[in-house]
C-alpha cells in the first residue's frame, strides 16, 4: 500500500513530490538510494504518460479457484450491501445496516466489484460486521482508460453474524485531488443460499479489534513503535460450555514495516548512509506472537504479501500479487486453553508483532517491537458442546511441553576509495535464519497444538546500496488434535531491485528494474466438513500450488514517465473433491495467455433484494 516512507525494494510505487537534490541522507528521508529515485518519480506523475492509454478498460484480476455453483434452493437471494464511490475517504468510511433475508440459509458469500480511472495508489480495504473483521484487501492501480477489478469470497464461517442484523463497515482510504485523480467506484452484493450438508460453523465470534464500530470507525489496531499501540490488549470471558476455540489474526505491515522481508540487521541500517541513504532495520524476520494470560499460545511468520503498488507497479496489470484481493488470515488453535477459559473469568490476549535485533550481551537472540506500523486485528471462533451442559470442571492453564526458539544471523561489507579517497561502503551481504518449535498440551482435555517453523533470508546489496537482492524461505507445520488437522505450508520468495541513474550525478533520468518470483503452497488435510479455515479459505482438505515470477522496468525519459512488465503465474488447488488449474501470462498491461479464462455469472438466476 502507499505510504510516504516506503522500503525501497517497493520500486515503481512512484516517488514523493519533494524534489531530490542529491542521494545522500541528507534529504531527510530514510529507506536508500531507491526511495530518493521514487521521490523524483513522484514528482513526475503529473507528466505520467500511459503506452496504453488508448486501449479499452482493463479487467484486473487476481488468480485463485472460483467458489463452487451455488445450487437453487429455497433462499437463493442476493443482497445489495454498498454502493459506494470511495474519493477522499480517509476516515470516512463507508458505514450501512445489514438485515438478513427472511428466509433460512446455510451459505453466504459476498461479490465486490470496483471500478477506477485514471491516476491512483493502491489503498488498503478492511470490511467489518460490527467489530469484527471479515476481510482485507488490496486495490489494483488504475489506469488512464480505466480498470475494473472483482472478488468473490466465501462468508461461511461468519455465519453466526450474518444471521443477525449488523452494523457494515467498509474502510477504504483514498485521496483525490489534481495529481491523484481516481476514487473507486464500488459494489458489494451477499448472496445466501441453502447447502444439503453445510460446513462446521462457529457458535460464537469474539473481536480482537479496537471495538471502534459503534463510533462508526474500523475497529483496526496500528501496531510500531511510533504509533499509540505497542501491542494489542483485549480481555473475553468464554461460555462455559465451550469445546474448542481458534484465534485467527489478519495483519500486514505498512510504511517501514510493508516489505519487512527487505529489512537488514539493525546494525546495517546505515551502512549506505552518505550514498543510497538509511535503510529500514529489525532484520527481514518477523513472529506474529499471541498470549493468553502471559501464555505464548502460538505465532505467526507471516506470509510476504505484495500488494498492486509494491516492487514494481508494472508487475501487477492486469494479474495482482497473490492474496492481494483476500488476505488469507492466520490460525492458532487455543483450544489447549479451554479448561482455563471457561472458569468465567475474563482473560486477556494479547497480540505484539516482533522483529529480530540481533544478538544480547549474553549471546542470547533478542526479539523486539518493531518500527512502524502494523495493521492488526483478530477473531476468537468458539465451538460449543452440543449438550449445553457439559463443561470443563477442572479450569487450569495448558501445560507449555516445548518451547524453542533459535536465530543466528551474519552481515559483511566490502568497501571501495571515493573520489576523494577516502572508503565508502560499495557492498552489504547479509543473511539471517531462524527455527521455532512450540507445543501446548492440556492434562485433562488432553487437547494438543503443535508448530514447527524454518525461516532463512539472504541480503545483497551491491553498487553502493542502489541494487538489492532476497532470497527468503518460510516452511512451517501446525497440528491440531482438536481438529485432527496437520498443515504444511511454504513461503518461497525472490526479489532483486536495482537503480540506474543514466545522467549521474543527475538524477533525471532515472531508470527502475526488477525481478520477483513469489510462491504459496499449503497442504493440510482437515476433515471434510469442517470449518472453513481462514487459512485455508475451504472446508476439508486442500493442495495448493502456486506460483508467481516477472520482470518490470520503469523510466522517465524528457518529462515523461513509463511502466512496462511481464508477469506469469501457475495455479493448482485441490479441494472440495475437484482439481483447479490456471495458467495465465500478461505482457505490459495485456493478457497474452489464459488457460482457463471461465467465470460465473450468479445473479440473473437469484432475487435480488436492496
Amino acid at each position: 500500500m502507499f505510504s510516504t516512507a516506503c522500503y525501497w525494494c517497493m520500486l515503481g510505487l512512484l516517488s514523493l513530490s519533494q524534489q531530490v537534490t542529491s542521494i545522500s541522507a541528507t534529504s531527510g528521508h530514510p529507506g536508500g538510494a531507491l526511495h530518493h529515485a521514487k521521490r523524483s518519480m513522484r514528482k513526475l506523475t503529473s507528466d505520467w504518460h500511459f503506452p496504453n492509454s488508448s486501449r479499452p478498460i482493463l479487467d484486473v484480476f487476481q488468480v485463485y479457484k472460483p467458489l463452487a455453483q451455488i445450487p437453487l434452493r429455497p433462499c437463493d437471494t442476493q443482497v445489495v450491501l454498498m454502493e459506494h464511490s470511495f474519493g477522499n475517504s480517509y476516515g470516512k468510511p463507508f458505514i450501512g445496516n445489514y438485515t438478513p433475508p427472511s428466509c433460512d440459509f446455510t451459505n453466504v458469500e459476498i461479490e465486490f466489484t470496483a471500478r477506477a480511472r485514471g491516476r491512483q495508489f493502491d489503498r488498503l480495504a478492511t470490511m467489518f460486521l460490527g467489530d469484527i473483521e471479515v476481510w482485507r484487501l488490496s486495490t489494483a492501480e488504475p489506469t488512464a482508460a480505466g480498470i475494473v477489478f472483482k472478488y468473490t469470497k466465501d462468508m461461511t464461517p461468519y455465519i453466526s453474524l450474518w444471521n443477525k442484523p449488523q452494523k457494515i463497515i467498509f474502510d477504504l482510504g483514498n485521496l483525490v485531488n489534481d495529481i491523484y485523480t481516481s476514487p473507486f467506484n464500488t459494489t458489494l452484493v451477499a448472496r445466501f443460499w441453502i447447502q444439503e450438508d453445510p460446513p462446521t460453523t462457529a457458535d460464537l465470534i469474539l473481536p480482537i479489534s479496537t471495538k471502534a464500530g459503534a463510533q462508526g470507525q474500523p475497529s483496526i489496531f496500528n501496531i510500531g513503535d511510533n504509533s499509540s499501540v505497542s501491542n494489542v490488549d483485549v480481555f473475553h470471558k468464554l461460555p462455559r460450555n465451550t469445546e474448542r476455540a481458534v484465534v485467527s489474526i489478519s495483519a500486514n505491515g505498512q510504511i517501514g514495516e510493508e516489505f519487512w522481508w527487505s529489512n537488514v540487521l539493525s546494525n546495517d541500517t546505515e551502512t549506505f548512509a552518505n550514498t543510497a541513504g538509511s535503510l529500514y532495520g529489525y532484520s527481514p524476520f518477523r513472529e506474529i506472537q499471541l498470549y493468553i494470560d502471559g501464555i505464548l499460545a502460538g505465532v505467526v511468520w507471516p506470509y510476504p504479501i505484495i500488494f498492486t503498488g509494491g516492487v514494481a507497479p508494472g508487475l501487477w496489470k492486469p494479474i495482482v500479487g497473490i492474496d492481494a484481493f483476500d488476505l488469507r488470515e492466520s490460525e492458532i488453535d487455543i483450544t489447549p486453553f479451554v479448561p482455563l477459559l471457561t472458569d468465567g473469568r475474563s482473560h486477556r490476549f494479547s497480540v505484539q508483532i516482533m522483529g529480530y535485533n540481533g544478538t544480547t550481551s549474553k549471546s542470547t537472540s533478542e526479539l523486539v517491537p518493531v518500527g512502524p506500523y502494523w495493521v492488526v486485528t483478530g477473531k476468537i471462533f468458539v465451538y460449543k458442546f452440543e449438550i449445553d451442559a457439559l463443561s470443563y470442571r477442572e479450569h487450569t492453564p495448558p501445560l507449555t511441553t516445548v518451547s524453542n526458539l533459535a536465530i543466528s544471523s551474519s552481515s559483511s561489507r566490502v568497501q571501495m576509495p571515493s573520489s576523494n579517497g577516502t572508503l565508502i561502503n560499495a557492498t552489504l551481504t547479509y543473511s539471517i535464519a531462524a527455527t521455532r518449535s512450540l507445543q501446548l498440551t492440556h492434562p485433562v482435555s488432553r487437547a494438543r497444538w503443535t508448530q514447527d517453523l524454518k525461516f532463512s533470508n539472504r541480503g545483497f546489496f551491491t553498487d553502493m546500496g542502489l541494487t538489492q537482492t532476497n532470497i527468503q524461505a518460510t516452511i512451517g507445520q501446525s497440528i491440531s488434535s482438536s481438529f485432527n488437522t496437520t498443515t504444511i505450508y511454504s513461503y518461497p520468495l525472490k526479489c532483486t531491485a536495482s537503480t540506474i541513474f543514466p545522467d549521474f550525478p543527475r538524477l533525471n533520468p532515472v531508470k527502475i528494474e526488477a525481478n520477483l518470483s513469489l510462491g504459496l503452497f499449503i497442504d493440510s488435510d482437515a476433515e471434510a466438513g469442517g470449518p472453513v479455515s481462514l487459512f485455508n479459505l475451504v472446508s476439508g482438505p486442500l493442495d495448493l500450488e502456486t506460483t508467481q515470477t516477472g520482470s518490470a522496468m520503469f523510466s522517465n525519459e524528457k518529462n515523461k514517465s513509463y511502466n512496462y512488465g511481464h508477469t506469469e503465474q501457475t495455479f493448482k488447488q485441490r479441494s472440495s473433491g475437484t482439481l483447479y488449474t490456471r495458467e495465465v501470462k500478461a505482457f505490459n498491461e495485456t493478457l497474452i495467455y489464459d488457460s482457463n479464462p471461465g467465470s460465473r455469472e450468479f445473479a440473473k438466476v437469484m432475487t435480488i433484494q436492496r
